[in-house]
């Protein structure tokens, strides 16, 4: 094996490392203020991220038509392959655009992917678990109302402050476990 073909991963490894400190240091970033509430919004980097794996996914699947007839085997796993890395681009260019937070020392609100606002006082959560797959933070309400926060929102590290001194939740743990890279 040549030293040339190791610089590809190398590279990939190396930019990816990079990236990630970088969004890491965006959670200590102080957060927004707007109406006497911080507000708190995901990095541009998740919809790059999201539009690059859309992008993938068509090359795969474009690759997939032209090795069906040879390489039926291998064009069903690109086929897959795409329809997974497309879902991921699709679910990363949303959380992108539309997931933010917005909190004060009473009420937190919470837009979702899917752009719905939901708003609840900070004594009405009663439970926090986080998500296997997604590593979002997932609060539930007093009257069963389920909503998504992630751990990557661009001054987290202040809501969650706020959340463990407002709440009895598992707070640190859970953020530990979203932002552990496993």
């Amino acid at each position: 094996m040549k030293a040339i073909d190791l610089i590809a991963p190398v590279l990939a490894g190396a930019l990816a490392t990079l990236a990630l400190a970088w969004i890491g240091r965006q959670n200590s970033a102080p957060p927004g203020v707007q109406d006497g509430m911080l507000r708190f919004r995901m990095p541009k980097a998740f919809v790059v991220v999201g539009w690059v794996s859309i992008s993938l996914s068509a090359f795969m699947a474009a690759g997939a038509v032209f090795q069906l007839i040879d390489a039926w085997p291998f064009a069903l796993l690109s086929v897959l392959l795409a329809a997974m890395f497309g879902w991921l681009g699709v679910l990363l260019v949303r959380d992108g655009r539309h997931h933010q937070a917005a909190c004060n020392e009473s009420i937190l609100a919470v837009v979702d992917r899917n752009n719905e606002l939901k708003s609840y006082r900070w004594e009405e959560l009663r439970s926090a678990r986080l998500h296997p797959v997604s590593k979002m933070i997932i609060l539930t309400t007093q009257d069963g109302t389920r909503m998504s926060v992630s751990a990557y929102l661009i001054g987290s590290d202040a809501l969650f402050r706020i959340m463990a001194r407002r709440t009895r939740l598992p707070v640190k743990d859970l953020v530990e476990r979203a932002r552990a890279i496993s």
